[in-house]
């Protein structure tokens, strides 16, 4: 096999593709780094850091990332004030990632690893039904908007930005026959990122999704081969290579 078709493109920021390039080169894979996203502090966190300060009032707390939790953790300078809430994960990677700041009691949602999984975790929760998410900034607010229809009180706590990278993108092979998203802004902004390719990477490109949502949302804009993990991990995206 030409070396050129084990080409995979890996879309995930630079700090957290690790993991990844390792798993798909484990398996001979070539994995090119190209970061579409950049994760930032949010400009303005005085609003996130007093929800934050005040989680022992609410009844429920939501992670939906790993970077929600660094970043929740740098707000707090890791002085997490005391809480007897119920803690969620949204997937394996962000329960370690809080016990990694000293939060060990936390549920991590099940297979496959969403937010429609955790819905249906909490759906039979009991008692009182206030909520605080952890998140990014304009994230997905499906789970927020569902909670919010259950009959919970719901406040997000915007911790960190998603934000297109600033420096001129790189070049990249010719043949890209794989390329990984991990979520529908990595894909909206590879696009914005090379525009002159947008419309081989289409055509030509077989594009590796982290879950059915986004592979529908690569679908509606236009790419023509997309597969989706059946589990929302580096080990579903490697298994669908």
């Amino acid at each position: 096999m030409k070396q050129e078709l084990n080409n995979v493109l890996v879309t995930r920021p630079a700090h957290q593709a690790g993991p990844l390039i390792k798993k798909l080169k484990e398996k001979g894979f070539q994995a090119i780094k190209c970061p579409t996203i950049v994760i930032e502090p949010v400009t303005d966190s005085q609003p996130a850091l007093r929800k934050l300060l005040k989680i022992a009032n609410y009844h429920l707390l939501i992670f939906t990332s790993v970077n929600a939790v660094y970043h929740a953790d740098l707000l707090l300078k890791g002085q997490w004030p005391k809480t007897k809430a119920q803690i969620f994960a949204i997937g394996p990677k962000t329960q370690q990632a809080l016990a990694g700041v000293g939060i060990h009691k936390s549920q991590c949602a099940m297979l496959p690893f969403n937010s429609e999984q955790l819905l249906d975790q909490i759906a039979s929760i009991e008692g009182s039904r206030s909520c605080l998410i952890i998140k990014g900034l304009d994230g997905r607010k499906y789970l927020a908007e569902s909670l919010q229809n259950t009959g919970f009180h719901v406040e997000n706590a915007d911790v960190y930005q998603r934000c297109l990278p600033k420096q001129s993108p790189q070049a990249l092979p010719l043949e890209l026959p794989y390329i990984t998203i991990t979520s529908q802004l990595a894909l909206d902004n590879l696009f914005l990122l090379y525009p002159e390719q947008s419309s081989s990477f289409k055509k030509s490109s077989h594009f590796i999704t982290l879950s059915e949502r986004i592979a529908k949302h690569a679908t509606a804009i236009g790419c023509d081969k997309v597969s989706f993990a059946k589990q929302a991990t580096d080990d579903g995206l490697v298994s669908i290579l």
